[in-house]
This record gives C-alpha cells, structure tokens and sequence, in this order.
C-alpha cells in the first residue's frame, strides 16, 4: 500500500511552491512558478496584482509537479501558507471591487477619518499616539475611503489574500485563526477578530467586523475542493483543505522553533526572526505577538521590511557582469557574488549597512543608509555588508524578544514612554 501523501502549497510574494509531502515530512516533490510580474505599480511605490493570478499559478505549478511525480492519486489532503497582510476587497459574490493592495505597497492615508476623542485621549496618555496614526495611514480600508469612496461603498468583503483563496478553492468564506495578520482588527492573544466595532485598538483599522471571514482552528478544514477549483488549477475535486498557519508561522513550526531557545529566521522578501511563546509575549505596542500554528502558543517577531529583497535591488542595479557570467554557468548572479566575497573579512572593512528600507512600528522614523570610511570598497563589499546589516539586526530582534514581557498596562505605557525620544531618531 502507497503512504498518503499532503500536497502543500506556498504562496509566496514572488513565487508559488508546490510539493508532495509524506507523513514524515519528507518532500517527494516539488516545483517553483515565479509570477511574470510579481506585481504592477500603476503609480510608483504601489504594489498590486490581480488576485485570480495566483490561482492561475497555482495550476501552472501544479500540473508541472505531477507531469514530473506521478503521485496526485495518494494525496488525501491540502495545506496552504500565503504571506501576510494583503487585502482584497469585494462585495458578497466575493468578486473583488479592485486590484490586491500587497504587503510591500508603500501608499499612505491622510487619515481624514477621526478616532473619538475618548480613544485619543487614552493613545496620548500611553505615549502611543504617534504609532496609532501610523498604523492608521498604513491601513487599506483607510486609503480606499480616501480615495475610492465609490470603490469603499460597495464594500461587504474585507479580507486577506489567503482568504480570497481560500474561497476560490472551496466556496467558504473562512480563514485559518492562525493566518488573521496584518491591519486587521484582530485579537491575536484570543485568536479571534475583535468582539466589536468599538474596540479601542481594533477600531485604528476603520474595517467592519461583519466584512471579515468566518476563523477556524489550525486543526480543522475550511471545506473541500471545488469542481470548478479543480478544473482551473487540476487539483482533484473532493479533497480537505485545512487550515495553516502564515507562511512566516508555518516556517518557524517547520525549523522546530517549538519556544523561546530557538530563533526561526527567514531570509525572504521580508527578513524575520521569530521565536514560539506559550505565554502572550510581544516587544512593543502594535507589533504583537500572532497565534502559532500551534494552537495556545504564539509566534514572537522581528521583521525587517524589505529584508532580502535588498540583495534583489543590488543584483539589478549592480550585478550586470555577474548576472551575464550566471546565464553561461546556468546559476544565479547572487551565486556568483557570493564567489566574490569569500576573501572579504567579516566587517567588510569597515562598510556599514542600516537595513531599514521601510517604515517598521518599533522603528517608524528610521530610514535606510550605506556608511562608508575606505576608498577601496567594492561591490562586493557592498554585497556582503547588506547580508551583515540585516543579519546583525536579526540577531539584536532575537536578543529583545528573550528580554521581552507580556503586554499589560504598565508595561505598555512605562516601554512606550521610555522608547519614544529614541523614535525622533533615525535609529
């Protein structure tokens, strides 16, 4: 008798991973389909897509991975991980209303619309102020009021791409407890949307509690795939999808970061470092703690936006020769790169790198710099200090989070207070 099989789906930023998964976890199969393009920006630092575009990879990768293993009639189930914290829009027929706004999108409310004067009051009183409007104008529901209120009117459907998807594939509007990331109105200490529409923080976001999906456990499935799920991505009709976790969560449960003693970085688009908590532990306001995949622990984080999308940036812009040597090689330039920084010692002789080419909450005022005190500093140079500034403020992330302490309200007001003259500060 064949082992069941888990077909296991990661839907990444720029790509989507396929595989054929055993019950020890061993991969008997696997594929990569990278987006062509990963996104469009019709005004220069968004980040949109069509959000049918991953089913149509998600069929692309698919019936690649099972021309090459011939192993699609031993699965029993599917499992998918998406990346966070990117929204699509739609009325009740869950046609959505507008392109996806990613994660990586750099648009910005005005914030025209005004908390109650009660919640300012409390915000200013813990020192948060400052943080509470930057969420505001990093918010999507905030922007689409602002500046598509036609767009905002029709709005009955407000959720994360992972549930889009979720829908496509099995026609419920539900979503994993642990996949409810991002400018939401969550409760991530109780895995649980906010109880209402008045909730102090959860009100910051502007989003209807009644527009949000249905959450389940990470042990339960959304529902089953659809004939027509099947028709468009190949995927046998009838089979469980279950509930996840993020795929930053996903890959901290997979390294066996299981508590605080073990670090699971991320070396992706964005850099994370994240830890597994029993207890509700998170190192500021804002930047909580999300539910693991493991239901009644949490995944403690530090993030670096734009973490290693950086080294794409330098291949692009500085990398000609090494990616014309890698086209004759049939590698990667970043390959070849790395060849080139074997003999530069750690340090990079003195070139520094600050890895904050996004706003972050615990860093909002920050912004991204090159030191540079040598004349013989080369590209490699450069190379090697981008992948040491965003390792070394990896490793200070992981440093905060052992020191950390749960949320109560004098921690978050004393932490807040004693941080905020370091926040008018580029670091």
């Amino acid at each position: 008798m064949k082992e069941k099989l888990i077909l296991t789906i990661d839907v990444g930023t720029q790509s989507t991973r396929i595989a054929f998964v055993n019950p020890e976890g061993k991969i008997l199969g696997l594929t990569q389909t990278k987006y062509n393009p990963a996104y469009f920006s019709k005004v220069p630092g968004y980040a949109e897509i069509n959000p049918d575009d991953y089913m149509k990879y998600i069929g692309i990768g698919y019936r690649e991975l099972v021309k090459k293993h011939n192993l699609a009639k031993d699965v029993i189930a599917v499992a998918i991980t998406y990346f966070r914290d990117s929204i699509v829009i739609a009325q009740d027929d869950m046609k959505p209303l507008r392109p996806a706004i990613l994660w990586l999108d750099q648009r910005r409310a005005r914030g025209d619309e005004k908390l109650p004067l009660l919640n300012r009051m409390i915000f200013a009183l813990a020192g948060v102020a400052e943080l509470v409007k930057l969420n505001r104008v990093r918010t999507p529901a905030h922007w689409s009021k602002e500046n598509e209120p036609e767009v905002w009117s029709k709005v009955t459907r407000y959720m994360n791409i992972s549930t889009y998807i979720n829908y496509k594939f099995t026609g419920e509007y539900k979503d994993s407890e642990a996949n409810c990331i991002g400018h939401l109105p969550a409760d991530y200490k109780h895995r649980r949307w906010c109880k209402n529409n008045h909730n102090l923080t959860g009100r910051i976001y502007g989003v209807d509690i009644n527009t949000l999906c249905k959450l389940v456990p990470t042990d339960e499935a959304i529902g089953t795939i659809t004939k027509e799920a099947s028709k468009l991505t190949g995927i046998k009709e009838g089979l469980p999808l279950y509930a996840v976790g993020s795929d930053k969560g996903c890959e901290t449960f997979g390294l066996g970061a299981f508590d605080n003693s073990v670090g699971a970085m991320s070396l992706g688009t964005s850099a994370t470092i994240q830890t597994t908590n029993k207890k509700y532990i998170t190192p500021a306001p804002f930047l909580p703690a999300y539910p693991s995949v493991v239901p009644g622990y949490f995944n403690t984080e530090t993030m670096i936006n734009k973490g290693y999308w950086m080294l794409t940036w330098f291949v692009k812009e500085f990398g000609e020769n090494e990616a014309a040597i890698a086209c004759k090689k049939h590698c990667t330039a970043e390959i070849i790169l790395d060849e080139g920084i074997k003999n530069i010692a750690p340090g990079s002789n003195g070139l520094l790198v600050q890895p904050f080419w996004g706003p972050t909450l615990p860093k909002p005022l920050s912004r991204g710099s090159v030191v540079k005190n040598k004349k013989k500093h080369t590209k490699f140079h450069l190379h090697r200090t981008i992948i040491e500034g965003i390792n070394y403020e990896l490793k200070f992330g992981l440093k905060k989070k052992k020191k950390g302490k749960s949320v109560n309200g004098f921690w978050w007001r004393f932490t807040m207070r004693r941080n905020l003259p370091n926040r008018r500060r580029c670091f």
